[in-house]
């Protein structure tokens, strides 16, 4: 899946597992993820979150994030199977927005066909709003950022148009 992920969108992901490196964490949360998209991309959350900017937000879940795991340092944080579902879900995301535009999967040679799309950091984020039962995105719900609006604006605003092949 991570061949698939824009080079903006893997360093979202290397940020995530620095923060749980420096929270000592054995595991890479959601929460790592998001503050991770805050901080390199906060202009996915312009006009949706309704109760503060990015910053204070990611202030506050860093916050919580940081109680350190029980025992000594992780050496190599693994991705926690929360963090594993909203990754499928961006993929699925970006999935959908690729063939929704194109209706169609690219072809090779005729006969071979390819998935062409691309997960950028915009499809992290409605992958991890897509987890409802999460609670980073609960945080988020509650700030009013919600799956169809960020939906909604991706889709407005050309970011489908990076999936093109």
């Amino acid at each position: 899946m991570f061949h698939r992920f824009a080079e903006s969108t893997r360093r979202i992901v290397f940020f995530a597992r620095d923060q749980a490196l420096a929270s000592h964490q054995s595991l890479i949360e959601p929460s790592h993820l998001l503050l991770g998209l805050i901080r390199l991309h906060p202009e996915l959350f312009e006009e949706n979150l309704h109760s503060g900017d990015p910053v204070r937000v990611g202030c506050e879940i860093e916050t919580r994030s940081e109680q350190p795991a029980s025992g000594s340092k992780a050496a190599d944080p693994r991705c926690s199977e929360e963090l594993k579902r909203v990754l499928r879900n961006a993929d699925d995301e970006a999935a959908a927005l690729y063939k929704h535009k194109t209706g169609r999967r690219r072809r090779l040679l005729g006969f071979l066909t390819m998935n062409a799309w691309v997960v950028e950091p915009c499809h992290l984020l409605l992958g991890l709003l897509s987890e409802s039962d999460c609670a980073t995105a609960k945080t988020l719900v509650e700030r009013g950022l919600t799956l169809q609006a960020a939906r909604e604006r991706f889709s407005q605003s050309g970011y489908r148009a990076r999936n093109s092949p």
